[in-house]
């Protein structure tokens, strides 16, 4: 009887605490204060591109921080949705671009098992501006100056150079920064791949580049060359029949530089009256066709006739010596060598006339002809089929020979029409 009383005593008092803790639970102070890093270290803005702190010092159950950067990521927006500190004191935020943003921690707490719920934030209005005043890349001529630590910026060119008139193209790590040369007292503002400047390292004094942040920061860059010795070499190390869309196929030319000669022959679909070309030379040398027209030319999209025009081909070499190369051009006489269909057992093989034109291919009776898939050899350009859409993909593309199909085998724009018939016999 007494173990039973005992019992339900302890009953009573648990049920009691448990009836206290469900009134009485305590709630975590609510407190969203917090600080930022850059601030902390003694500077009034944050810096672009640049990534600082935002570090609790308050209280809470749930914390949350909203940046600002733009209307879904700003406190009292609909729809804003912020990061969740899970369990940590700070979290990083960086801004590229120069303004103020609204940075707001919220933070919140509930109590009584959700029936009471607190919460507050703090805003902090962060202004931030651009310092950046640096080159990333600096090049002349395609050549890529090394930057140094003490911002000079090194090149070396061949001794054989008279002309240092040079079209510098640059990039700076801000787009909002600006590029100047020193000239006196003078800053002319300059423009990336367009202002030319004396580099002359005869000058009495050496370029001198300025980058001025947005916010007024000045960096300077000296520009020093130096010399080394002109390299004789001037071979042509690559020549091909460029391969972009309907010109060229990729033909690569064979190099004789004991008859200093380069062959090529080129395939039906290849238009060697007018087609782009892929070459290369010796490291520093220059390119000219025929002696006169450079290459490469700044339009990468030139055509050039090789079959009447483009003759020979000079490399001038860094110490100014010559040699120049003829170039012998041929190409297959007929857009198609063969043509067949796949998938008939015995295979057909078609008769083809090149004087009048046309492709005569003989199939057994009861040969489907609404599906057959023909098959060729000769051209690799373009193939058109009067009648139907799209270019012809030799082996893929399914035709219907019921009646006599007008093929167009294309050389650049000109093509020659074959009529292909498939007899039934």
């Amino acid at each position: 009887m007494k173990n039973r009383f005992i019992k339900i005593v302890t009953f009573v008092v648990l049920a009691f605490s448990f009836a206290a803790c469900q009134q009485f639970e305590v709630m975590k102070p609510v407190n969203s204060d917090f600080m930022l890093s850059f601030e902390r270290n003694g500077d009034a803005n944050a810096l672009a591109a640049t990534p600082f702190s935002v570090i609790f010092k308050g209280s809470g159950e749930f914390k949350t921080l909203y940046s600002g950067l733009d209307s879904l990521s700003t406190w009292g927006n609909a729809g804003a949705k912020g990061v969740d500190f899970n369990n940590t004191d700070s979290l990083q935020l960086s801004y590229n671009n120069v303004g103020t943003y609204k940075v707001t921690v919220v933070v919140t707490s509930s109590g009584e098992f959700g029936k009471v719920v607190e919460r507050k934030f703090l805003t902090k209005e962060v202004t931030v501006i651009d310092t950046r005043n640096s080159f990333t890349s600096f090049t002349i001529n395609g050549v890529a100056g090394i930057i140094t630590k003490e911002n000079e910026i090194q090149f070396s060119v061949p001794d054989a150079t008279t002309d240092f008139n040079f079209k510098a193209a640059f990039a700076v790590n801000s787009p909002l920064a600006k590029v100047y040369v020193l000239n006196g007292t003078n800053q002319v503002l300059q423009t990336s791949a367009t202002t030319t400047n004396d580099f002359n390292p005869a000058n009495a004094t050496p370029v001198t580049y300025l980058v001025r942040s947005d916010h007024g920061e000045e960096n300077q860059y000296t520009v020093k060359f130096t010399t080394y010795a002109s390299s004789s070499e001037k071979k042509i190390t690559k020549f091909v029949l460029k391969k972009v869309d309907s010109y060229g196929n990729g033909e690569v030319g064979v190099i004789d530089e004991v008859n200093k000669t380069i062959t090529v022959v080129a395939n039906y679909g290849s238009p060697i009256k007018g087609l782009r070309l892929d070459i290369e030379s010796s490291y520093g040398s220059k390119i000219l066709l025929n002696g006169t027209d450079a290459f490469p030319s700044v339009d990468p999209t030139t055509n050039y006739n090789i079959e009447t025009v483009i003759k020979t081909i000079k490399v001038i070499a860094q110490d100014k010596s010559e040699q120049v190369y003829t170039l012998n051009v041929s190409k297959i006489g007929f857009p198609v060598e063969s043509f067949a269909v796949l998938g008939l057992i015995p295979a057909p093989v078609g008769i083809i006339d090149n004087t009048a034109k046309t492709i005569t291919i003989n199939v057994l009776s009861g040969t489907d002809v609404t599906k057959l898939i023909p098959k060729w050899t000769g051209t690799l350009g373009k193939v058109l089929v009067t009648g139907m859409v799209g270019n012809q993909v030799n082996g893929v593309t399914v035709v219907n020979f019921t009646t006599p199909k007008s093929y167009k085998f294309y050389s650049g724009t000109s093509f020659v029409t074959y009529v292909v018939t498939v007899v039934v016999k």
